[in-house]
């Protein structure tokens, strides 16, 4: 990354464009700032203000303004994810002209032209191609820390002004979803929970207005959740957020056999969860289930799915030496090791 770009991020983060000393945009005050917006609901600091409101957005051009206008800011964002430029070319050039010309605000209204609105979503799309390029950098942790928090910031006033559940707040939901990712590997769980808390919130009305279009991505937000509540060692919520998860999987396996896999593995989440909580024959009952599930993948496709069996089978192991079960404990590892050398 450029040390004139950081320079100017590290101003932006600190509210201030001539103080150089700011603090980082990665720092969790800035991570917290991002979150605060005078009200505990999202939806509340999201819902429908109009420009006149004293909370209304800034202008696009106030915005962007520390980068020196659009064109600057996102060319930074761009060139700053990409060791070869030449992939800049390649790959969004087309994209980035268009969505340069954009609206003179960033909030969508349902009175604005048709010409600002498609403007606005060539925008929203660049953002999604940005996004995309930051899950090819996973040796730049700090980074992608850096460029989704700025992505969540800008998606957060596109999002302004329109109604909850709509592709706005889909498109928010999903970058706070991702930032969490982020956080988490940069092993800040407590924060990612936040991130994942108004995600879930926002994504929850995109379920309203889109149910079978959307579960599938709530689901996985769930799952994202319960692990970031694991490391933050909040047990009984991340068994809580499992068991919401599993609502939905169960639903989506029962119209596509294809989503045993995930069925299966929150039903094993569920049981690690469980036995966290020394509640062994709840954890017992949950990976049986998943094992069910597991051998009849295994049986489809051996090598493909036999560390996925094997997981399960271990955990299980586990639970019985536990539960004080030596003659089922021994069926398992019988089996276990049978799957571990198939040919023996």
């Amino acid at each position: 990354m450029s040390g004139f770009f950081y320079d100017r991020c590290r101003r932006w983060a600190a509210g201030n464009t001539g103080d150089s000393h700011g603090t980082s945009l990665t720092t969790p005050n800035r991570v917290d700032a991002l979150l605060k917006g005078g009200s505990k609901n999202p939806q509340n600091r999201l819902g429908n203000r109009t420009q006149s409101d004293p909370g209304s957005p800034p202008t696009y051009d106030s915005l962007l303004q520390p980068y020196g206008g659009p064109s600057k800011a996102l060319l930074h964002v761009l060139r700053g994810m990409s060791k070869d430029k030449d992939i800049i070319d390649r790959t969004v050039k087309d994209e980035v002209t268009e969505a340069l010309v954009v609206a003179p605000t960033i909030s969508i209204v349902d009175s604005m032209p048709q010409e600002m609105r498609d403007r606005a979503v060539k925008f929203a799309k660049l953002l999604d191609h940005i996004d995309m390029f930051l899950d090819k950098l996973p040796d730049r942790l700090n980074d992608v820390l850096l460029f989704r928090t700025e992505l969540v910031r800008l998606q957060r006033a596109i999002s302004f002004g329109c109604r909850p559940g709509t592709k706005p707040h889909g498109r928010l939901a999903r970058f706070l979803h991702n930032l969490a990712m982020s956080l988490d590997t940069n092993q800040r769980p407590d924060e990612a929970c936040s991130l994942d808390e108004e995600a879930l919130a926002i994504h929850d009305e995109c379920c309203r207005a889109n149910p079978s279009a959307e579960r599938a991505l709530h689901a996985k937000m769930l799952w994202a959740y319960s692990v970031h509540l694991y490391a933050a060692e909040r047990y009984e919520d991340a068994l809580q957020a499992t068991e919401d998860e599993l609502k939905i999987r169960r639903l989506l396996y029962e119209f596509d056999s294809d989503e045993s896999m995930a069925l299966s593995r929150a039903l094993h989440d569920r049981a690690i969860y469980f036995r966290q909580l020394r509640r062994f024959e709840d954890a017992k009952d949950s990976e049986e289930e998943a094992l069910v599930l597991r051998r009849t993948i295994y049986e489809e496709d051996p090598e493909k799915h036999r560390t996925a069996l094997l997981e399960c089978l271990n955990s299980y192991i586990t639970t019985l030496k536990d539960l004080g079960l030596p003659k089922e404990t021994r069926e398992a590892q019988a089996e276990r090791d049978k799957i571990r050398n198939p040919n023996q």
